[in-house]
């Protein structure tokens, strides 16, 4: 029933791959951008205590990657890049191309693009940009309701970019 992946599979290469360990979500996406393993990047999920604390911790975010990003080598060779809400990519840093950073941005108010320009143009394609919903409730409608009304949001400002940017890869 899918034509273009059943193509890929007989022309490529295809099997089950494993998460990173840990399978945490921050982690996992800088992973598979650097190629390196959690521990390499010493980020082992979004929060992390402070060395000779319990108490004290620090939020994981793109200057604690010190790993060259997929974008970051392909915009080497001269290769443009569209990147929408790929964790921890706030504080966006510049790239070859176009970055909408992630779910860790604190709020709309803040710099969340690169270039930082890009950010007006954003706002002329979509209101109030929503990196992430109140998860944590009970209010499980307004949940999915949040979760569809984001998506949609997303996918409006990644169409947005991809037909108007000029762009080589796109994650």
């Amino acid at each position: 029933e899918c034509p273009n992946l059943r193509n890929l599979m007989i022309k490529g290469v295809y099997g089950k791959l494993r998460s990173s360990d840990p399978p945490i979500t921050v982690p996992a996406w800088m992973v598979m951008a650097t190629g390196k393993k959690a521990g390499t990047l010493g980020i082992y999920g979004f929060r992390h205590r402070k060395e000779k604390s319990y108490t004290d911790f620090w939020v994981a975010n793109s200057q604690n990657i010190k790993e060259p990003k997929i974008w970051d080598i392909l915009g080497k060779k001269g290769y443009k890049s569209i990147i929408l809400g790929v964790p921890p990519t706030f504080p966006p840093q510049a790239i070859n191309g176009n970055l909408i950073s992630g779910f860790i941005t604190p709020d709309s108010l803040s710099n969340f693009t690169y270039p930082p320009e890009l950010k007006e143009e954003i706002s002329k394609v979509v209101e109030n940009y929503t990196f992430d919903v109140l998860f944590r409730t009970s209010h499980k409608e307004q949940l999915l309701i949040d979760l569809y009304k984001m998506t949609k949001m997303h996918f409006k400002v990644l169409k947005y970019l991809i037909k108007n940017k000029e762009w080589d890869f796109c994650q």
